[in-house]
């Protein structure tokens, strides 16, 4: 795959590895305060040849270029809005996501498709919230054939008209991609997509009560349904040196883990409010719920103080995984060191971006 990641500046230097800060952040309507530590400094060494707004690509101006191609593919959406100014707001404020999520990445291919898998996953979590679990997953199911295999869904008339969007966002999706990417390319970020799918199915089979209603079976699923591993896909280049690929796994492990708790521990109020079970806050008794809708019946703070070290911890875990392979990386296998810093840097700003978001309205202080 060609280089997806701004030219690093790393050879020939020593590597300093990223330091932590934290985020104090203030959920007022429960009264509770929680100290998040994220990797920061992440993009030390790695510059850009060109202005943050500017690609590589033929000199175009990178952020209108991505908009333009994720534009159409949002027109191309069912049951989205149709009105040309809407969809271009919606598509600018995905595509603006993207930049803030990895602002190292200036080829605008991989841009268009990673904009497309954020306004998928979004689509579909929207869509399933309305359906009951049995037919989710059965949809999920064909969600995953039409993606795979490519073509048209199915065209049966009698299709309800929730199954029949999610299928030609899949369709759409998977044309849309191909379109960009290379078969090579293509492939490995659909198997990571398979796995978010399969996620969200576990998801369902545990709101039934078909899996143990434990933290260790909450959080395999998180890390899968929170989304972030596809994005990857795109980034990590095929000529990774081999006595990096384990370190740069265990570091987005780490991260899955990071950004699946950050949604949830930002979300909480959200959570509450909308009587939403699917949090780590509430699995921390195994089996006795911490809250329910719109009020709490067990511990919050203990329970929040639990999750938010189980996210610190897994930041110096992955902090501790980059140190490791700045020592056995070399000055040959810069590209490794970019993925990984790529890797740390979203957890920074994904807590960012979740900490500026409407839908959680959590205050920094």
């Amino acid at each position: 795959m060609a280089a997806d990641i701004a030219p690093s500046r790393l050879q020939g230097r020593d590597i300093d590895p990223p330091s932590t800060k934290t985020y104090t952040i203030y959920l007022s309507k429960i009264s509770v305060a929680m100290k998040l530590r994220v990797p920061h400094h992440c993009l030390t060494g790695i510059a850009s040849d060109a202005p943050e707004n500017e690609g590589f690509e033929g000199g175009k101006d990178l952020l209108a270029d991505v908009i333009d191609g994720h534009s159409k593919f949002r027109l191309s959406l069912p049951g989205g809005p149709t009105d040309n100014d809407k969809v271009l707001q919606h598509a600018e404020m995905e595509v603006k996501v993207i930049r803030l999520f990895f602002p190292t990445i200036h080829i605008s291919k991989i841009c268009v498709c990673m904009a497309a898998w954020l306004a998928t996953l979004c689509h579909i979590d929207d869509v399933l919230e309305e359906m009951d679990s049995n037919r989710a997953v059965s949809i999920l199911f064909e969600f995953m054939d039409v993606i795979r295999y490519g073509g048209s869904p199915p065209c049966d008339a009698a299709l309800d008209i929730e199954r029949k969007n999610v299928l030609l966002t899949g369709q759409r999706f998977r044309e849309h991609c191909s379109r960009y990417l290379l078969e090579s390319e293509i492939t490995p970020f659909l198997g990571k997509i398979y796995n978010v799918i399969e996620g969200l199915q576990r998801e369902m089979c545990l709101r039934q009560s078909f899996l143990p209603s434990d933290l260790s079976t909450y959080l395999a699923i998180r890390t899968r349904t929170i989304g972030v591993a596809p994005f990857f896909a795109l980034i990590e280049r095929t000529e990774l040196p081999p006595n990096c690929l384990d370190l740069i796994s265990d570091i987005q492990n780490d991260i899955n883990l990071i950004t699946g708790l950050q949604n949830d521990l930002i979300g909480l109020e959200k959570d509450i409010e909308n009587g939403e079970m699917m949090s780590a806050i509430n699995f921390v008794g195994d089996g006795i719920p911490i809250y329910k809708k719109g009020s709490e019946i067990g511990d919050i703070t203990e329970a929040v103080s639990h999750i938010y070290s189980i996210h610190n911890q897994a930041v110096f875990r992955a902090i501790d995984k980059f140190k490791q392979l700045s020592e056995i990386a070399g000055p040959h296998a810069s590209s490794a060191l970019d993925v990984a810093r790529a890797q740390l840097t979203l957890a920074e700003t994904h807590l960012k971006w979740c900490t500026s978001s409407k839908r959680y309205q959590a205050q920094v202080q």
